[in-house]
């Protein structure tokens, strides 16, 4: 299982920027595990 979502609506950041590639960044997938969130947050776990 991995540790990964897509983030629809709402800001987070991280202490270490996860391996991400800038496609991945742009469609809206985050790794919530290691994710603070800065605002009410709108998840999904669907493509």
């Amino acid at each position: 299982m991995t540790c990964i979502c897509k983030m629809i609506e709402g800001d987070v950041e991280y202490q270490l920027e996860p391996m991400l590639t800038n496609k991945e960044r742009q469609q809206g997938w985050i790794f919530p595990c290691q994710a603070y969130a800065k605002s009410h947050l709108i998840l999904t776990f669907e493509e």
